[in-house]
């Protein structure tokens, strides 16, 4: 399947992902065992957790940590709370698809969309054939763009989606491009859709929380 990317190019993006809670399980000189949202490590002073907790200093009587980027000391089994004020956002949790991408099915208008979650697309992609069977015509409400896919530069079309879904994230007004033709097939999932939402990415699985 060929990759497709806009003219804008590839964007790098990332964001941290709130800690919710952490506790301290276990204590031993310069190491310490803790529980960061339910998940536990045993850590060495100057080790994080892959949530991004760091231990900066262990002994017998509490751990120095730094959550969030705020420093705590901890004694055996306390725990604290960071992330308590306001309601949940939305979450969703994306995994990997036998081709090693992270794919999940979701919505555009109210139908059934297969996407392929990519951070490298400045915006939500979809091939012409699929933009039809969507009832979009983007020829006639869209504006023309040029677009870098796999054989070159090519014509496309920039709209306006009303909605897009993923799992309990949905987003409306989201800015997309068509490529007329058979690609990307399945659509892609870009930037448009994805920098309104937190990303943690665990090698094998993608979590997306949504941001108000």
């Amino acid at each position: 399947m060929g990759r497709w990317w806009l003219l804008a190019g590839m964007l790098a993006w990332s964001s941290a992902w709130a800690v919710e809670s952490v506790s301290v399980q276990a204590l031993f000189s310069g190491r310490a065992v803790i529980t960061v949202d339910g998940a536990r490590h045993l850590l060495r002073e100057g080790e994080t957790t892959p949530e991004g907790v760091r231990l900066i200093h262990a002994d017998s009587e509490s751990a120095l940590l730094e959550v969030d980027g705020v420093q705590r000391r901890l004694p055996l089994g306390s725990e604290v709370h960071t992330n308590l004020a306001g309601p949940k956002s939305p979450e969703v949790v994306i995994g990997k698809d036998e081709g090693g991408m992270f794919s999940t099915t979701g919505s555009i208008n109210g139908q059934v969309v297969n996407f392929i979650a990519d951070t490298g697309a400045s915006m939500v992609s979809i091939s012409g054939e699929q933009a039809r069977s969507l009832g979009i015509d983007f020829r006639y409400v869209g504006t023309p763009i040029r677009v870098q896919t796999a054989g070159g530069v090519s014509a496309a079309y920039q709209v306006t989606l009303d909605r897009v879904r993923v799992g309990d994230i949905e987003l409306r007004n989201v800015a997309a491009v068509v490529v007329p033709g058979g690609a990307p097939n399945p659509a892609l999932l870009g930037m448009s859709f994805l920098g309104h939402t937190e990303i943690k990415n665990s090698g094998t699985l993608l979590m997306l929380r949504q941001k108000y």
